[in-house]
């Protein structure tokens, strides 16, 4: 009899090039592909996997009772899929996107996982402000309260018609409204609801006004006549006459009170209407004394000290010349010589206003001298205008010596 078990141990398949089987039930070793082991099942030859061989299986079904995926080193280590809690007749497809190769880590815990649809109940969860947004949460899904630090308040409820008033870093207080008609008035600190104060109305008549009278209590103010203005009289409000205008000697105009051109005659001076302290100030000066001064030059020269500078108005200016102590203006021949000669000037800054020639001649006097009184070369100027000035004597000798000996000069706005 024919051992089977003997027959096929000692069976030997000879590699052969190529997929030769065309039976089914053939077997045949491809040395073309890895020495794999081909099967004919009647419809074509496929080769049959081995426990270390690369293969890749179709059409297969793993039973989740007992496929599971082991560790290369330890197959006590184990992954196994369960597909009992699934419909009948329903399958989960695992997809994958990635670019390049990723590793998702499970972590070692029992759970289920959070999608981004799924509706789930987070614990243990710390959410960062600072790198998530978290938008449309309703009011509803909001439990406790939030500290004032945070901008909150601290406080579940807020007193209904309440004033709330800030209270540092701790949470709010509160002024309650308190009796009708009260109002909100600060005591220099806080807040506070207390009664109001109403004014007493004095008035009693058409056109009255209230005016603070002594102690600051309110008074009645009666209306004034058609010609009166509110003034103040004693301290207080009080109705008084209207200024009026002559119409000869001011005029009103938008409200102003001015004197008319040549409003102010001559007669009005005369009978004191108008006095000189009621006058603008006038520009006057005083200059000191020139000394002993002295030139034979033939050009003008300036008069030591005998400058004064004023500011003036436009009305005309009077320069006038006194002796101080025993002064005189005088000239004198250089050489036996019967004839003085000598020109002045007076100045109004650089303008010329007056100009006179001092001259002496005899036929008998062979050095003679003569002297003039100061005032003899007063000068009026009727060409000022409302500016600051500067008026000065000069002096040029065309014959002689000329001697200005202690001299002031007066300056004075009419």
């Amino acid at each position: 009899m024919l051992n089977i078990r003997s027959f096929l141990r000692g069976l030997r398949i000879i590699p052969s090039s190529g997929n030769n089987t065309t039976l089914a039930g053939e077997l045949q070793v491809n040395s073309s592909d890895s020495n794999n082991l081909y099967y004919n099942d009647g419809v074509s030859a496929s080769p049959i996997s081995t426990a270390s061989s690369t293969s890749v299986l179709t059409n297969k079904s793993l039973d989740d009772s007992t496929t599971a995926i082991v560790n290369t080193s330890d197959n006590t280590k184990k992954i196994t899929f369960s597909a009992g809690g699934g419909t009948t007749g329903t399958k989960t497809t695992l997809a994958s996107s990635q670019s390049v190769n990723r590793t998702q880590t499970l972590q070692d815990v029992t759970d289920t996982f959070v999608y981004r649809a799924s509706t789930d109940t987070l614990t243990n969860k710390s959410i960062s402000g600072s790198t998530n947004t978290l938008t449309n949460l309703p009011a509803s899904a909001l439990t406790g309260q939030v500290s004032v630090a945070n901008g909150g308040t601290g406080l579940a409820t807020l007193t209904a018609n309440n004033v709330i008033l800030g209270n540092g870093s701790s949470s709010p207080t509160f002024v309650a409204p308190s009796t009708s008609g009260n109002v909100l008035t600060s005591n220099g600190t806080t807040w506070q609801s207390t009664a109001f104060s109403a004014l007493t109305n004095p008035m009693t008549t058409t056109g009255d006004i209230i005016i603070g009278n002594t102690g600051s209590t309110p008074a009645r103010l009666g209306v004034g006549t058609s010609t009166q203005i509110l003034g103040v009289s004693g301290g207080l409000p009080a109705w008084t006459e209207q200024l009026t205008a002559d119409n000869s000697t001011a005029q009103i105009s938008s409200g102003v009170i001015s004197v008319k051109n040549q409003g102010i005659t001559a007669t009005q001076i005369a009978n004191n209407t108008i006095t000189r302290a009621q006058e603008a100030a006038v520009g006057q000066g005083v200059s000191s004394s020139s000394g002993n001064f002295s030139n034979s030059s033939g050009s003008y020269v300036d008069v030591t000290n005998l400058s004064v500078t004023i500011t003036t108005t436009g009305r005309p200016v009077m320069i006038m010349f006194q002796a101080a102590s025993q002064g005189y203006i005088g000239a004198a021949a250089t050489s036996p010589n019967n004839e003085l000669e000598f020109l002045y000037k007076i100045l109004r800054d650089s303008t010329n206003i007056c100009e006179g020639l001092i001259e002496f001649s005899s036929s008998s006097a062979s050095s003679p001298i003569i002297n003039i009184p100061p005032g003899g070369m007063n000068c009026l100027d009727v060409g000022a205008s409302a500016s600051s000035h500067t008026y000065k004597l000069q002096i040029l000798a065309a014959e002689g010596l000329v001697s200005i000996h202690n001299i002031v000069m007066s300056v004075y706005e009419l």
